[in-house]
């Protein structure tokens, strides 16, 4: 508050097997992961950042209960362009980190940082399964080269949630 801050805010907490949790980041930019999934799901983001700019709180508008974030790898794309291919129609669908689109083809370009991660599936849905499924489903369209995915990174998520919520459940019981 005493700096005016007005972006993005989140923050990074590790907890331990004694259900204490240890603060290890300050997350004071938009977060990526998830942030990509943001533009898919809350229908007035543009408004939130904008009057948010101004110091004016406006919530989300989400369209949909769930959603899933596969993210895209290349060892290849540390030095080189990244091409990356899928049907026009699943272009809300993939978020390319560095993109320039060259001759019909969406490419992540390299930078000096040397990621591996080069672009985000996401997808939305009515339950969390339709979501992970509809994720596995269009990241199974996409083509490149060197490209790769991880669905099974969706169910070690789901597994990850549900140890939340058994978190959350035995710390209301306390």
């Amino acid at each position: 508050r005493a700096y005016k801050y007005r972006c993005f805010w989140s923050t990074e907490i590790r907890i331990t097997p004694q259900n204490v949790g240890y603060f290890i980041d300050a997350t004071a930019r938009s977060p990526a992961p998830p942030s990509e999934l943001y533009h898919l799901m809350i229908d007035n983001l543009a408004d939130i950042l904008w009057h948010g700019a101004a110091g004016v709180l406006i919530e989300p508008k989400y369209n949909a209960k769930w959603g899933a974030q596969l993210m895209l790898r290349s060892d290849w794309a540390q030095m080189k362009w990244e091409p990356i291919k899928f049907p026009r129609e699943l272009r809300d669908n993939i978020k390319i980190r560095n993109l320039v689109v060259r001759n019909g083809w969406h490419h992540f370009v390299p930078d000096k940082s040397g990621t591996t991660a080069v672009a985000a599936v996401v997808a939305t849905g009515k339950t969390m399964q339709a979501a992970i499924d509809e994720c596995k489903r269009i990241a199974k369209e996409i083509k490149g080269h060197y490209l790769e995915v991880d669905p099974a990174a969706l169910n070690k998520a789901e597994g990850e949630l549900e140890k939340l919520a058994a978190m959350t459940a035995k710390g209301k019981a306390a």
